[in-house]
């Protein structure tokens, strides 16, 4: 078997056996090529598990003659490691690795592929303000590179101006008029932005600044949710702030406050699909137990935020409640900020955001026992009467429909005592996105996943 030298970029990695791995490498010279990489785990060969996705390295190969080459040594030219240190970098830069893997063809000679796809990983280690705008500028540039140039600024038939149809089988951006069955909806903002993306830098589009409205009618999830059809309620457990702090060297408070922003971009998101009920578990019942002082700090913050909020939560009609036991332990200040939340927001029904504060599902059942306990004891209820309904009525917000939709993020997949009853038949999404990274675009993504299913509530389909 032949013996050749290269350089590549790692589009991913499979594992074989114990210590071998198969690898997908984008090379200079030879294309796509696919290898096994012996001696990962068990070995201190040169090479050793530096064959990662994003990392640019040197390789020495033997030809194979079947369908796999074997690497022999690699050294690597540039690791990319800042691609790896956030969630939407990685997302950016799987969208390009995923995306030269279907287009590049197996030991075809593609060097301005390469180039480009180099170009791309680089301009996203410089950690673009936006790297979304990053990956959605390299595929368009992927398009051209292929051959196919979609027309984005006029119809692609007869160049009228501002297109509102997109019909990628004539061309590009079509009008009405010339617009053949199958063309899809799309904004002239949103075609004038990928022009942009499509004409500039990679190094620089992710910093050029865009309107939030554009940005939201480009989102690939939210195009593809029903809106007729989005749950009815959705809960989340906002799990990662002190991890995400901790991979950053910060105070576990930093996490904290990182997780406001995420909070409120995805009640923007809520807002758009028009979600009526959300509810966010806030503060447990167990989170007492943590050092007095991220306790104290926790307290005060969200008396904080609340002041911050409250007024623009309500100029969007969003209804404020909290769900939780209301005991010695909460200072009264707090309280006072709560109940003047949930009172100037009680008329408004856009949407209810429910904050679960100083909550836990087995308390809630528990007191709901014993409500029922006493209205038995006072002869309000006679033991024969009690139900699941005689439970579900003395909940802390008995008015809250059950949860359709649960999301957990931080990668757990664990309720942690949020809505225990209320859960029984929640469809269930979980991520390894740590909260303060969480934003509108993962809860649509949920929203179109949980579209997908089919909830039968132990019946069987007809």
């Amino acid at each position: 078997m032949p013996l050749y030298s290269e350089q590549g970029v790692v589009l991913g990695r499979v594992k074989l056996a114990e210590a071998d791995r198969i690898v997908g490498i984008m090379t200079q010279g030879s294309g796509k090529v696919r290898a096994v990489a012996k001696g990962v785990r068990k070995t201190t060969s040169r090479f050793g598990a530096r064959l990662e996705p994003f990392t640019h390295v040197s390789l020495l190969l033997y030809r194979g003659r079947g369908a796999l080459d074997t690497v022999t040594q690699a050294e690597i030219i540039a690791a990319h490691r800042p691609i790896r240190e956030r969630y939407d970098l990685i997302t950016a830069g799987e969208a390009m690795l995923e995306a030269v893997d279907k287009v590049a063809e197996e030991h075809e000679r593609n060097v301005r592929l390469f180039m480009l796809l180099l170009s791309g990983l680089r301009a996203l280690e410089t950690v673009p303000a936006d790297p979304a705008a990053v990956a959605e500028s390299f595929l368009l540039k992927l398009l051209s590179l292929s051959g196919f140039h979609p027309s984005l600024t006029a119809c692609a038939v007869c160049s009228a101006p501002r297109p509102a149809l997109f019909a990628s089988g004539q061309g590009g951006a079509v009008c009405d008029g010339c617009a053949e069955h199958g063309a899809g909806p799309v904004s002239w903002q949103s075609l004038d932005l990928l022009a942009r993306y499509a004409a500039t830098d990679m190094r620089v589009v992710g910093d050029v600044p865009v309107d939030g409205a554009v940005r939201r009618q480009m989102s690939s999830y939210l195009s593809d949710i029903d809106l007729d059809r989005v749950p009815a309620h959705v809960g989340i457990v906002m799990d990662g702030n002190g991890r995400w702090a901790h991979q950053r060297g910060l105070p576990r408070t930093e996490g904290h406050k990182a997780g406001e922003e995420a909070l409120f971009d995805v009640v923007e998101g809520a807002l758009d699909i028009g979600l009526k009920w959300l509810t966010v578990y806030a503060f447990s019942t167990e989170n007492w137990r943590r050092p007095p002082s991220e306790v104290r700090f926790l307290l005060n913050y969200n008396r904080v935020l609340l002041r911050r909020r409250r007024d623009d939560l309500h100029s969007r009609r969003v209804r404020i409640r909290f769900l939780g036991r209301v005991d010695w332990r909460i200072p009264k200040n707090v309280l006072r900020d709560m109940e003047a939340a949930e009172e100037l927001t009680r008329d408004n029904r856009r949407m209810t955001l429910t904050i679960a504060f100083n909550y836990g599902g087995r308390t809630e059942i528990a007191d709901a026992v014993k409500g029922i306990l006493a209205d038995h004891d006072a002869g309000r209820l006679r033991g024969e009467r009690i139900t699941p309904d005689s439970i579900s009525a003395r909940l802390y917000r008995p008015d809250m429909p059950d949860p359709d939709l649960i999301i957990r993020s931080a990668g757990e997949q664990r309720l942690s005592n949020f809505l225990l009853w209320q859960a029984a038949y929640a469809e269930f999404w979980f991520t390894p996105v740590l909260w303060p990274d969480f934003n509108r675009e993962n809860l649509f993504e949920a929203v179109r996943d949980f579209q997908k299913r089919s909830r039968r509530f132990g019946a069987v389909e007809q």
